[in-house]
């Protein structure tokens, strides 16, 4: 036992090397200098969908005709463009609803929809499929959607492009998409190659390194799960009523466990009666965790936006967002105060949560939003 925390500790030192020289390394030679992570373009889908449309656009800054078009098509829509492509951007169909992007040929529709941290508004009367592009590809609720991904199609759409020679030879052009690709990567939680190749090559050399690696994980895995089940935890017991402890409840079987090991979230939560509307349909109080926490309200039967105002009078302006008609993150409504529990960054907020100061203020401003929200209506 003794050696195996031995050898824990030498792989947690080796990799922190690995770490430092690699920070001194950026900060010597400017790689910290990204236009696109300087200016939050990663939490910005409107400005990711700017930067697509002038790239993607025959006639866009770049002079380079319909290159950027073709690989596009060929690497992350997987099929080749007829003749006379145009593209558009916030494009309304003939039911007005909005899509961000549409490649549009003789003879093709391509529209694009892509989601970042907050949900985006599906087309719903659109008629042929659209590509929903989001950081890992998560799949839309919706069967004509195809998932598409930052991580992988988009991050091999722009690899091809800075491998073609048209690009190679353009330096303005070739140091813009090194920087995209760069935050693609942040954005995704995807290591540089060459670090990765170094604590490949460490985790390799030794069996004791690869169990030692294995052991490590275990447990911060389970770290993870614990953190979760104490902030409901806390949550709950902040919380004078009685929760449902029914299949959508965090201690229900596998929402813990299953957290991290499933693709998609297996959304663990609280659940609580806010108020009995009918006979038969009550509004239920909901907090809930996909990659971040949300609280807000669910009704047990559909109801219109006027029943829901009637309802909810304290909610300036309901909208419907699946099983929800209002919800909003926590602790605060602000993306960029929220932790990722999921899809971390190495600057998260997430990791502030580890720190006992920090970790008791973000549950005092969870139970604020909550009062606001939901207690102090009861």
């Amino acid at each position: 036992m003794e050696q195996q925390l031995l050898l824990q500790h030498m792989l947690l030192q080796q990799t922190t090397n690995l770490r430092q020289k690699r920070e001194a390394l950026k900060q010597q030679t400017g790689g910290h200098f990204n236009i696109f992570s300087i200016l939050q373009v990663h939490q910005q889908k409107d400005a990711i969908g700017r930067f697509l449309y002038d790239v993607l656009n025959p006639l866009g800054s770049h002079g380079q005709r319909d290159l950027y078009a073709t690989l596009f098509a060929k690497y992350v829509l997987h099929t080749t463009l007829d003749t006379e492509l145009r593209v558009f951007r916030h494009y309304l169909t003939p039911d007005n609803e909005r899509i961000d992007l549409v490649l549009q040929t003789k003879s093709q529709f391509f529209p694009i929809m892509i989601e970042l941290e907050t949900p985006c508004v599906l087309p719903t009367k659109l008629t042929c499929s659209f590509y929903y592009v989001t950081p890992f590809g998560h799949d839309a609720a919706s069967a004509r959607s195809i998932s598409v991904s930052f991580e992988k199609d988009m991050t091999r759409f722009v690899k091809q492009a800075l491998c073609h020679y048209e690009t190679i030879n353009v330096p303005p052009i070739r140091e813009v998409l090194m920087q995209f690709l760069q935050m693609l990567r942040k954005m995704t939680n995807q290591l540089g190659d060459e670090q990765q190749m170094e604590l490949k090559q460490t985790l390799a050399s030794s069996p004791e390194m690869m169990k030692s690696a294995f052991a490590i994980e275990k447990t911060m895995q389970q770290t993870k799960i614990d953190l979760i089940r104490r902030i409901f935890a806390d949550l709950d017991a902040a919380i004078p009523l009685k929760r449902l402890t029914n299949e959508h409840d965090y201690l229900a079987p596998n929402k813990l466990d299953g957290y991290y090991q499933q693709h998609a979230s297996t959304k663990p939560g609280l659940t609580y009666v806010f108020t009995e509307i009918y006979r038969d349909v009550q509004l239920l109080f909901r907090i809930e965790l996909d990659d971040r926490l949300y609280a807000g309200f669910i009704a047990t039967k559909p109801l219109s936006t006027e029943e829901v105002k009637r309802f909810l009078p304290h909610i300036e302006q309901p909208f419907f967002d699946g099983d929800f008609v209002y919800w909003e993150f926590l602790p605060f409504d602000d993306i960029e105060q929220v932790p990722s529990f999921k899809n971390q960054s190495s600057d998260d907020l997430y990791f502030t949560l580890f720190d006992n100061v920090a970790y008791r203020q973000f549950i005092h401003e969870a139970v604020t939003t909550l009062n606001r929200l939901f207690l102090d209506y009861l």
